[in-house]
């Protein structure tokens, strides 16, 4: 993602890009990535609302029973032969999608995994299209449905809170504005946020780490063509 020129640009899974440049390449060059959302039907009577995740690795990476090749007709995988902790945690199945360097986990928003809505989840990822670009994931969904909260995480794995960079396509809190917003915490762990043009940013880190970034960081938002 970084480009040679101390910029980063990231596609979130809606296909709106944003760039970051002012060091944030070293900033988030040794995190670890994941992009989230969640798919909602326009019309609110209708089935249904599905969670996803997609991590930068192959099914391989993620399920034991996965080879890593692409998948581009939904599979379900049971959370037992998960790879990940936080992924074995889960009772029950998710469906896959993949193009072989991205891989797309999805369930039932409210975490329903009986084999009606596993099977409910198959169908409806069949309608989905995941594809692969350089500077990130894109998910292309039928016009029924609209992508909620598109997020691209950055942080240190496991569980990406001791420093991360978040950017989160979504309506911005009424209380933050474009202006970076400190939060107190402790001298190890800050938080600092805004809002760019529709994009959340969040960054979490030490007050040193946090007080370089907001000095220095631009961000340029960019709609999908």
């Amino acid at each position: 993602m970084p480009d040679g020129t101390d910029t980063t640009k990231i596609v979130l899974p809606t296909g709106v890009s944003v760039s970051l440049s002012g060091g944030v390449t070293k900033a988030i060059g040794t995190l670890g990535a994941t992009f989230f959302g969640t798919v909602t039907p326009k019309n609110s009577a209708a089935c249904c609302a599905l969670s996803f995740s997609i991590d930068h690795a192959a099914p391989s990476d993620l399920f034991a029973t996965l080879g890593p090749s692409p998948v581009s007709t939904p599979v379900l995988v049971s959370a037992t032969q998960a790879v990940q902790p936080d992924l074995k945690q889960v009772a029950g199945r998710f469906a896959i999608l993949s193009t072989g360097d991205w891989t797309l986990i999805a369930s039932f928003e409210n975490g329903d995994h009986t084999a009606v809505a596993d099977a409910t989840v198959v169908r409806i990822l069949d309608l989905w299209h995941l594809r692969s670009t350089p500077n990130g994931p894109v998910l292309d969904i039928p016009a029924s449905s609209t992508i909620d909260n598109s997020e691209a995480d950055f942080g240190r794995v496991p569980d990406l809170s001791d420093t991360s960079v978040d950017l989160i396509q979504s309506a911005c809190p009424a209380l933050i504005g474009t202006t970076p917003t400190t939060f107190g915490g402790t001298p190890a762990d800050t938080v600092g946020v805004w809002c760019e043009h529709g994009v959340l940013v969040r960054i979490e880190g030490s007050r040193p780490y946090l007080r370089n970034l907001l000095a220095n960081l631009k961000v340029k938002v960019k709609p999908r063509k």
